[in-house]
């Protein structure tokens, strides 16, 4: 089988695939591309998304990190068959990556600036990798109580975070210091490292009626909403709990979460945090998530692709300067036209969803869609008929059309 990793020449996001790429004994191309030169324009156009990394298989290509690193944890051992405790690794995972949007701040802060930034992330670091520590210790070592691909991208953040804030941040977590040793210690990661350049790395409807469930978040559609539709779609009961967000923060509410952040799922007496990670697992149990491991990453791929342009959103709605949000709209107005674009072509090329049939990243696209048009005053989807088609289809689904029928009206929530 043919394999190529395609980044550029640092660690980066793409350093944990290689990891467990040299774990696993999978031969592959590490194809890297000088960070300086780019964006070289006939490779970036050449892209899906205009983005590195990517990962080519037998002439299939994947984008996103998360998605090429989750597919090839489960080539290489490092992914559990279960779903619970897929998804709890998901959500360590994208927690893992909310630090790193920490770091970013302190990466492309001014001169000027950095100190007092550095502070605010060693501050971080030491809230997240409390946590990190305790979960560690609680799985005997490892996140999922045994060796997964979280605990590798913990291991390479960890060096990311070290050779960027130029101190060694895991020194008084002992877990995570051990976890560090044993990934090293492995013998096809201990081969690469010692032939690799030394560079610093820079940042670029099947359920049991029994089972209890809860959701919850805010009182707005936001992040949650698709996960809203795919429950009712799989007629799953669950109780919708919802937050005053205009209220929040309820002190004893947020720290009584995992991570202070919601929303939260819960399942006979277990919790996930992280938006994907609790809509991948609530796909697997209402027929929304293919069983080809390939078919999955692709639309692990396709959701990422679906919060990549949110993150424009949110950079939009929390900009409180007048200049800068008008400016800030605009960039959002040019993004929302680059990646429906996209989308709308993915959907027309598989039958009007991402993945050839009806998906969780289907779901997770329409939430979006409507996010869109709710803070952009907007049916944006007009011009983009295999998008709006997704969005009819969907709200057709008798148990999304009931729920829609009955909730209330959102409103974007007004900024402080």
């Amino acid at each position: 089988m043919s394999r190529k990793l395609v980044y550029f020449e640092i660690a980066g996001y793409s350093e944990p695939i290689r990891y467990m790429l040299h774990y696993g004994g999978l031969k592959f191309d590490d194809v890297r591309y000088n960070r300086q030169e780019w964006p070289i324009k006939e490779i970036k156009d050449s892209l899906p998304y205009g983005q590195l990394p990517i990962y080519e298989e037998d002439g299939r290509v994947l984008n996103q990190s998360i998605a090429i690193a989750r597919y090839v944890a489960s080539q290489t051992g490092l992914l559990p068959t279960d779903p619970w405790e897929q998804a709890k690794l998901d959500a360590a995972v994208l927690t893992i990556y909310d630090l790193i949007k920490k770091l970013a701040t302190f990466f492309y802060a001014k001169e000027e600036e950095q100190e007092k930034v550095k502070k605010q992330v060693l501050e971080d670091v030491e809230y997240y990798y409390s946590r990190f520590e305790k979960e560690l210790h609680a799985g005997g070592g490892y996140f999922g109580g045994k060796l997964s691909w979280a605990d590798f991208i913990l291991v390479s953040v960890t060096e990311l975070l070290n050779s960027q804030l130029k101190q060694t941040v895991n020194t008084e977590y002992p877990a995570i210091t051990a976890l560090i040793s044993e990934i090293h210690a492995n013998p096809g990661v201990k081969e690469y490292m010692a032939n690799k350049k030394s560079s610093a790395p820079v940042l670029q409807s099947q359920n049991s009626i029994n089972m209890s469930r809860k959701l919850s978040y805010f009182n707005v559609n936001g992040y949650t909403e698709a996960i809203r539709y795919m429950l009712h779609y799989g007629n799953v009961q669950f109780e919708d709990v919802r937050y005053d967000h205009s209220q929040w923060p309820i002190k004893e509410v947020k720290d009584s979460l995992p991570y202070g952040q919601l929303p939260i799922y819960e399942e006979d007496g277990r919790v996930l945090n992280q938006s994907i990670a609790i809509a991948r697992y609530v796909a697997s149990q209402t027929g929304l998530l293919p069983a080809d491991l390939w078919e999955q990453a692709k639309l692990d791929a396709a959701v990422l692709n679906v919060y990549d342009l949110l993150k424009k959103l949110v950079a939009y709605y929390y900009e409180s300067d007048p200049k800068k949000r008008e400016d800030a709209k605009k960039t959002l107005e040019g993004e929302i036209v680059f990646f429906y674009s996209r989308f709308d072509k993915e959907l027309k090329a598989n039958g009007g969803h991402f993945g050839g049939k009806l998906s969780w990243a289907d779901f997770i696209l329409v939430g979006a869609v409507e996010l869109l048009n709710l803070y952009m005053n907007d049916t944006l989807q007009t011009n983009y008929p295999a998008i709006a088609a997704l969005v009819s289809e969907i709200h057709g689904y008798p148990g999304v059309k009931v729920y829609v029928s009955k909730r209330e009206p959102y409103k974007p929530p007004q900024l402080e």
